[in-house]
């Protein structure tokens, strides 16, 4: 009979993982999720502009299906720890995307850096707080830090 205890140590070092998550304000789901945009499910439905410092366009759907199909890695570390753990600023272009998804409006801003970009997507455009009243303004479901 082999020994039970390695499979209750890794389960107790899930449990400890979990834990340390949801304390640091960190939604599970978030947690594990590594594509930007799965927060307005998928991207029928989907439609935006482009708006940078010098262009206002229409994002063409194969556009849109690779700004759906981006991975990258989770920027939320929980308030207690400042909210966005973002690296230093980035110098490059800032695009904002302006859209509608089954008549709903979303947002995303992307900063464009040479090795990296930062994405933040907005599911909800209106300026809410917390249940406490806390942390008003605008929410973005997620920040992503996506590898160039």
């Amino acid at each position: 009979m082999t020994d039970p205890a390695p499979s209750y140590l890794r389960l107790l070092a899930e449990l400890i993982a979990l834990v340390v998550l949801v304390y640091y304000g960190l939604n599970v789901a978030d947690a594990a999720a590594e594509r930007p945009f799965a927060c307005l499910g998928d991207v029928d439905g989907a439609s935006a502009i482009r708006i940078t410092n010098t262009a206002r366009e229409t994002v063409t759907p194969d556009e849109l299906a690779a700004l759906w199909a981006l991975e990258g890695e989770s920027l939320w570390v929980g308030y207690e720890r400042g909210g966005w753990s973002e690296r230093a600023a980035i110098r490059g272009e800032t695009v904002f995307y302006d859209g509608l998804k089954d008549g709903a409006r979303w947002w995303a801003l992307v900063k464009v850096g040479a090795a990296y970009s930062v994405v933040y997507v907005f599911a909800n455009t209106e300026r809410y707080a917390d249940v406490n009243g806390d942390h008003y303004g605008h929410h973005p479901c997620g920040g992503w830090e996506i590898a160039r």
